[in-house]
């Protein structure tokens, strides 16, 4: 065999070889769910950007929302800062539970749940993405600003723990008070927990997170108690539907590779 033909076939050889592996590679969970990290974050991205060009309309749907809490007696956000600002050691406490207690547990869970139990994580993280899409939407429709920006006599008190200003961050939505999602995330990671872990402590320190959360949202003067409410109650209704499509997408995956003419047995 001519050397052209001989490099050619070796070619050809390696290219089918490669292939598989690169399609197994792409499909690969640990490839997968970075992509879909990726992928959820763009259209934040141009929330965010829709949000800041409606800084008017945010102010102001901050203002109905202070007549609300108002209505139905609620509006608590400003004597609540006001009794725990007196005492350092709380607002600091509630800093970190504000800042640490969100995208750190979110990472550090999700990575525990994707390692040591796949179905805890599968339902957590689609209830990520159910929760977050319905949240951008809202964000886009009904921007809010935070009550340290939009009433006054509230302080923003997490530049005296850390040492970063949100409001300068192109990846912070300012005006993304309505739902809650530190509220609401950290009540999904709760109950990924709950669902993965069976030991009583670990259940408990659990739940406690979206209550501290709630109290510091509120503290630090980023979110109305109306906020966490909403985004709780976001969050709870997007776990139940996460947990229904995990018990029943594999029947449903099913019936449509069947009508397809494809049948065989998907995975969970």
């Amino acid at each position: 065999m001519p050397s052209s033909r001989r490099r050619q076939h070796s070619s050809s050889v390696m290219g089918a070889a490669v292939l598989p592996r690169l399609r197994s590679a792409l499909l690969s969970r640990y490839v997968r769910e970075p992509l879909i990290v990726l992928l959820a974050y763009i259209p934040y991205f141009f929330a965010r950007g829709l949000a800041v060009q409606n800084a008017e309309q945010a102010f102001d749907n901050a203002s109905h929302l202070v007549q609300f809490e108002r209505s139905i007696g609620i509006f608590r956000e400003i004597s609540l800062q006001s009794a725990t600002i007196s005492y350092g050691f709380l607002v600091h406490a509630f800093n970190a539970i504000y800042f640490y207690g969100h995208w750190p547990i979110i990472i550090s869970v999700g990575v525990y749940l994707f390692v040591k139990n796949p179905r805890a994580y599968v339902i957590t993280r689609n209830a990520f993405l159910i929760s977050g899409a319905i949240a951008l939407v809202l964000y886009a429709l009904f921007p809010v600003a935070p009550p340290r920006l939009s009433v006054l006599g509230v302080a923003d008190t997490l530049q005296l723990t850390v040492p970063v200003s949100l409001d300068q961050s192109r990846l912070v939505n300012p005006f993304a008070a309505l739902p809650s999602l530190h509220v609401g995330w950290d009540l999904i990671i709760a109950l990924g927990i709950f669902v993965a872990i069976r030991k009583p402590f670990a259940r408990a320190v659990a739940l406690l997170l979206p209550p501290a959360m709630m109290l510091a949202t509120v503290v630090t003067g980023n979110h109305f108690f109306v906020d966490g409410i909403a985004g709780a109650g976001l969050a709870l209704a997007a776990f139940v539907v996460a947990v229904w499509l995990y018990r029943t997408w594999p029947a449903a995956q099913c019936r449509l590779l069947a009508s397809l003419g494809r049948p065989r047995t998907p995975g969970p």
